[in-house]
């Protein structure tokens, strides 16, 4: 990105205040770029902070309007690198950012260009600008509450029309990336090779298998006070593995070949957004979604799609829908939509025998149902906290990351999760997870 880009004062990026750079000027630099009149005046833009506490906690995101000298309105999202240190530090390590961009900028638009048909709706929204240097990162995207998408609410989880939904479009982007992987190979590699698992990897070693262990610690307490020779027999293996599980799940994640893709990473509630027939559907979650869009590629990785899955199921599907209709949900909405989506592009003859079937992918759950449980214990707390409960991320210190007392780790003592989580520990114990 050119230099013109880089804002003036990057050091306001903090929650409760809109950065002093985010002017007309800004937009007007952003929608020139992104593919609109290259001599669009900006005359007016009204900016206020779209995620409240606890929504976020990689990046802070921005809502605009934004209108030009025509009257004509943009609606648009930025989002940010954080200016607190710790947060900064781990975005970087991570390549957080640099993964989405790279996402937006080139991988999407591959897979756009694989498009055959106007029927084949594509699951991710419209980017316009990005600018990366690692201090003064953003993104700047369509805002898809102005065409009717909405998000659901984190800690109620979501039910079976919502799963149908959101797994259908998840598997339309999983095929994506094979269909690509399939039909260009040699552009594909490319691509798989900027996406290892930079969380369980090298990048973050210093500092994320403490969030980890820590957590280990604090929840298996909780399960012991469960009592019974049952979750004893978990807590201590929760002990047991604290500090072998973050290098334990990088293997796990490592691509095997056919079956790897480019996953999302992050495929949690609030990275998908909903739209619906009505506007009270959409209001009350009530009705069918008529369609979804996937938000944040920040934690891509060349990996098993199970990954994805399993992530999704442990953070966001309530325990009744997922009791009672995963199984059937993964056959015949995720598997359904991935042959669908690549049904279009004529490429089912290109999947060899065996692969992405209902016993293919059952194997690939099983296999990964390690990160699963990994995930519920790391992820799974902060989904389902309280806004007032969550940490002051613009205060955030290395310290507190290491700190075994940290605010953050209260969240895995609230009841809401402590309740979704023994289900799903009863659960993993019963495919012998801790055995």
């Amino acid at each position: 990105m050119s230099e013109g880009a880089k804002p003036s004062s990057p050091s306001d990026v903090v929650s409760g205040q809109i950065p002093i750079w985010m002017d007309n000027s800004f937009f007007q630099k952003a929608l020139r770029e992104g593919g609109e009149d290259p001599q669009i005046e900006v005359v007016d833009s009204q900016v206020e902070e779209a995620l409240g506490k606890g929504e976020n906690y990689v990046s802070i995101v921005y809502r605009a309007l934004v209108k030009d000298g025509n009257g004509k309105e943009y609606h648009l999202i930025v989002k940010c690198l954080p200016s607190n240190e710790m947060r900064k530090k781990f975005a970087n390590k991570g390549n957080f950012f640099r993964k989405e961009i790279v996402m937006y900028t080139t991988v999407l638009p591959a897979f756009e260009k694989l498009k055959k048909t106007k029927e084949l709706t594509l699951p991710w929204a419209k980017h316009y600008y990005s600018f990366s240097d690692r201090d003064y990162d953003y993104l700047v995207m369509e805002d898809l509450k102005k065409k009717g998408f909405t998000m659901r609410e984190r800690r109620k989880g979501l039910d079976r029309d919502h799963v149908e939904a959101a797994i259908s479009a998840l598997a339309k982007y999983h095929a994506h990336s094979y269909a690509m992987k399939v039909t260009d190979p040699e552009a594909f590699n490319k691509f798989a090779d900027q996406y290892p698992d930079t969380l369980y990897g090298e990048e973050l070693k210093d500092l994320y298998p403490q969030i980890v262990r820590n957590s280990y610690e604090q929840i298996a307490e909780s399960v012991r006070k469960w009592g019974g020779e049952k979750y004893d027999r978990i807590a201590s293996k929760m002990e047991d593995r604290k500090d072998t599980d973050f290098d334990a799940i990088f293997n796990l994640l490592a691509p095997i070949e056919p079956g790897a893709l480019l996953t999302h990473g992050d495929f949690w509630v609030n990275n998908m957004m909903f739209r619906y027939g009505n506007s009270t559907e959409a209001e009350t979650g009530s009705g069918k979604p008529l369609e979804v869009k996937l938000l944040d590629f920040q934690i891509v990785r060349y990996s098993s799609p199970a990954a994805d899955l399993w992530y999704f199921v442990v953070t966001s599907v309530d325990t009744e829908t997922r009791r009672r209709y995963w199984r059937d949900l993964l056959e015949n909405a995720y598997l359904k939509s991935f042959w669908a989506t690549l049904e279009c592009y004529g490429l089912c003859d290109k999947v060899p025998k065996g692969l992405f079937t209902m016993e293919w992918l059952q194997s690939e759950m099983h296999r990964l149902q390690r990160f699963g449980f990994i995930s519920s214990v790391t992820v799974t707390p902060a989904v389902l906290a309280q806004s007032d409960d969550a940490p002051d991320m613009d205060s955030l210190t290395e310290e507190d990351i290491k700190n075994p007392d940290f605010e953050f780790l209260k969240m895995g003592k609230e009841q809401l999760f402590l309740a979704r989580f023994k289900a799903l520990v009863d659960d993993f114990d019963e495919n012998g997870l801790f055995d």
